[in-house]
């Protein structure tokens, strides 16, 4: 007999189904189209002008990366970049105060404190 987590997953699978075949159809559609045509020249035009922003600030070594070695620059810059920052943090760290054990914490809040004494005006 099947439990309920089968049966909610054993639904899910022609749902997903249906909504992988109706976003592929509809991408597809768009693509193959005047207006889908018309998208990907101005999204070319748009990723040459960013690539040409990216080089005039030196984020880029060259406008002649593929999208791929501009990914891998990027992911390597940001690694560089978080190994900076977690040096510059060991360097710049306060200690931390150690946490007391509970039998310590326990004996002092029950010591009793002296009460004091007032000194009139």
């Amino acid at each position: 007999m099947a439990n309920q987590s089968q049966k909610n997953n054993a639904s899910e699978i022609p749902f997903g189904f249906g909504v992988g075949a109706v976003a592929g159809a509809a991408l597809t559609y768009f693509l193959q189209t005047d207006v889908g045509e018309q998208f990907k020249k101005e999204l070319r035009s748009e990723l040459i002008d960013f690539k040409r922003e990216l080089v005039e600030r030196n984020l880029i070594p060259s406008q002649d990366m593929s999208g791929a070695e501009i990914i891998s620059h990027a992911v390597s810059y940001v690694a560089e970049y978080l190994a900076e920052e977690e040096a510059r943090h060991k360097r710049t760290k306060k200690p931390r105060r150690k946490k007391m054990s509970s039998a310590l914490a326990k004996s002092r809040s029950s010591r009793k404190k002296k009460p004091k004494k007032f000194s009139g005006v």
